[in-house]
This record gives structure tokens, sequence and C-alpha cells, in this order.
């Protein structure tokens, strides 16, 4: 493979410790191009608009732009550029978000670098790289309608131990509405209760609780 024919490659992640352990395991592939490490979404985006780059490898959970934002700006900014999605974490929500914003794929940071490697040259293709096991729930969360800003805030507080009666004096509602909002969300769920509704929440990345 010539130079002109390798894969250029921009990694961007705010850890200097991965950032470095990145750079080390790229500089032995060959076929790839590294153009820059970047440390934030904002560097990352001006290189991307400045010089070409075909591959983005973008960390999800970053500050203050996360990988998610990096992607929807990505697709505007230089669209022919593949976002990889590299993480800790397989939060159903969190892969779905990426994959709505664009992400070709959604990759481990304990992955092989060889399987880094061959996702890096397949998004390159324009291949997908997502397991079977996520995309059905991605497929899942497609199906499931989007909860409500309220509905939301109600799952995180019944995650937090929050009584009905205190969700509706927290909220400024009636008892009532608050058994109306809770039977909204189990249905959109699929779960029986509030108590089964706030555990898949968290399961699943739909809520946070710190």
């Amino acid at each position: 493979m010539t130079d002109t024919s390798k894969i250029r490659l921009l990694i961007v992640d705010d850890h200097p410790v991965v950032r470095e352990g990145l750079r080390s395991m790229i500089s032995n592939f060959a076929q790839i191009q590294l153009v820059m490490v970047c440390s934030s979404g904002e560097e990352a985006l001006r290189v991307a608009c400045r010089q070409p780059v075909d591959v983005m490898l973008i960390d999800l959970r970053m500050s203050p732009m996360g990988g998610v934002e990096v992607l929807k700006r990505l697709k505007q900014k230089a669209p022919a550029c593949r976002g990889l999605i590299l993480s800790t974490y397989e939060l159903d929500e969190e892969i779905f978000q990426a994959f709505e914003a664009g992400a070709r794929g959604y990759l481990s940071k304990d992955a092989l670098p060889d399987h880094i490697s061959k996702s890096i040259e397949l998004a390159h293709a324009g291949r997908l790289i997502f397991s079977s096991q996520m995309m059905e729930r991605i497929e899942q969360r497609r199906q499931r309608r989007n909860l409500t800003a309220r509905e939301l805030s109600v799952l995180e507080m019944v995650a937090k131990g929050l009584t009905n009666k205190e969700i509706a004096g927290a909220s400024g509602v009636s008892q009532f509405t608050v058994r109306n909002q809770l039977s909204s969300i189990s249905s959109k769920l699929d779960v029986c209760d509030r108590t089964e509704a706030a555990r898949v929440a968290i399961e699943q990345g739909i809520i946070r609780i710190d």
C-alpha cells in the first residue's frame, strides 16, 4: 500500500494515557497514516475541516464536547470522514445515540489491536461495525417511543427512591398525574411497574444516577 493510499486517521480522546496508547498502537499498522492525535472534540473538528481525514476514532465520553456531538458536527463539517466510537461503556442509550448521530461503528477500548485496525479499514470502506447484539438493541430502542423530559425526571426520582407523593410534591403536580406518568413510562419501556422501569432505564443508560 503506497503512502497516498493509506487510510488517514485522526484520534480524539481526552485522556493522555489513552491517546498515547492509541498513537503507539496505530504506528504498527502500515496501512494507516496517523494525521493527528487530539485532546478535544473541538480540536478534532478543526483539523478535519482543514485537511483530509478518512476515519476519526472518537472517545465517547469527553468534556465539554462528547463523542455524540462530535459525530453530529462531523456530518456537517466533514461529511466524507467516517466516525468510529471508542468507549469502555456499552449502555444501550449511548450506542443508540452514537448510531443515530452517524457512527460507523462502536468499539470497546479493550478491543485487540487487530480488531481496531480491521474496524478502521471497514469503516473507511463504508461498512458498519456494530455487533449483531448491538444492532438488535438499536432496533429495540428505535421501536420504543421517546420518553418526554418530564417522564425522564420522574424516572430519575423513582430511581432515587422517592415515593409517588414525594415526586408529586417535587414536581408540583398531583399524585394522580404522577401515576399516569408512571403508567406511560411503563408502557414505553414495556415493563410492569415503577421499580422495573427505573432498573431498565439505568441498565440501558436512559438515565444516570450519580
